[in-house]
């Protein structure tokens, strides 16, 4: 007599998480990039905009915060839950099912963050109201 406790894929241990998982992972590349550059336009239109709003006597500052800052945060959530329902198909949601899309979202970030830097040359956090002009 087998149980299911201990045999089937659904109790594996170890290895890869699925082809699905890795679908999800390399498309998350793809949004991070663009969260990514959705911050830097965000707070590059602060920046552009804030001579505009000081002649009228207002101010731009934290429109980058505001516009930038939720949708970024919203797709490393939005990443981290889609790669943790998708690791290991027919597993419990332990920890290391989790560490597996908090790592493949850590990594999409950072890949996404260094192409953003590189498109607004280096000067992603440099821009805004307070940020560098010159």
């Amino acid at each position: 007599m087998t149980s299911s406790r201990t045999t089937g894929p659904a109790t594996a241990r170890g290895g890869s998480p699925g082809p699905t998982f890795w679908v999800f992972a390399v498309t998350g590349v793809i949004a991070m990039i663009v969260a990514w550059v959705w911050f830097g336009m965000a707070f590059e239109e602060e920046m552009s905009d804030q001579p505009k709003a000081t002649a009228a006597g207002t101010t731009m500052a934290g429109f980058g915060a505001s516009l930038g800052v939720p949708p970024l945060v919203f797709a490393h959530v939005v990443g981290v839950v889609i790669l943790g329902l998708t690791a290991f198909p027919g597993r419990r949601r332990t920890a290391p099912v989790w560490a597996w899309a908090v790592a493949s979202v850590a990594v999409a970030s950072i890949i996404g963050l260094l192409v953003a830097e590189w498109l607004y040359g280096g000067r992603l956090f440099l821009m805004g109201v307070d940020g560098d002009t010159g």
